[in-house]
């Protein structure tokens, strides 16, 4: 009877070994991979912090419709779009796939902004400013959601 408490004290001496290890293990891991998240966050904060809380929406605020000319006066915005394609040159190795989607929203928001320069009236500024607004919001929701998650 002896022997055979001895084996069951061994067993479970053994079974209480394995879980400790598997815990150390298992939390190891865990806190290696939040590291990596803290590390890429902090990373994506250094690029996008000043240029989505600060330049868009100052370059937003300066956009003007020339009345005389009857031009969009966009160009600061386009240069700030132009500074986000270098600054995202990064995310191609290490995020390729976000790295086109969001370089592609980027540019069609570009593009939208040369194709739509010449303005007739107010209302044509109102409709060009919303759908710059549009293309902007899908940038912002492309950056959150692909790039930072």
């Amino acid at each position: 009877m002896k022997n055979w408490n001895f084996d069951l004290e061994l067993l479970v001496s053994i079974f209480a070994l394995i879980i400790s290890v598997s815990v150390a293990v298992i939390e190891y891991k865990s806190n290696k991979k939040f590291k990596k998240i803290d590390v890429s966050v902090g990373y994506y904060d250094e690029v996008f912090k000043d240029f989505l809380l600060v330049k868009i929406p100052d370059c937003m605020m300066k956009m003007s419709h020339d009345t005389e000319q009857k031009k969009l006066n966009a160009d600061l915005l386009k240069q700030t779009l132009k500074d986000i394609r270098k600054k995202i040159y990064f995310l191609q190795f290490h995020n390729p796939d976000a790295y086109h989607v969001l370089y592609q929203k980027i540019q069609d928001l570009e593009d939208y902004l040369v194709l739509h320069i010449n303005i007739n009236d107010n209302i044509e500024y109102v409709q060009i400013v919303s759908e710059i607004q549009t293309k902007l919001t899908d940038v912002y929701k492309c950056i959150w959601e692909d790039v930072y998650f």
